[in-house]
């Protein structure tokens, strides 16, 4: 297990939750990654996340007030 996102090339690691995303000037992913590292990094290149993600991901929906769509 690696505690931050590798550069070389290797998948996996850990889970990261990705929270928000900017796609100006360069596409950045905004995450919180428990590890120590990512106690100082909140954001990353889409192109280091996309180089170490594995296809594995757990997705919600958006919350609503009950009663309502």
């Amino acid at each position: 297990m690696t505690e931050q996102f590798p550069e070389d090339g290797r998948r996996g690691g850990h889970l990261v939750i990705a929270h928000g995303y900017e796609t100006e000037p360069v596409p950045t992913v905004h995450l919180r990654d428990p590890s120590r590292w990512g106690q100082s990094h909140d954001r990353l290149p889409l192109s280091r996340v996309a180089a170490s993600y594995t296809g594995r991901a757990i997705t919600f929906e958006h919350l609503t007030k009950r009663g309502q769509a």
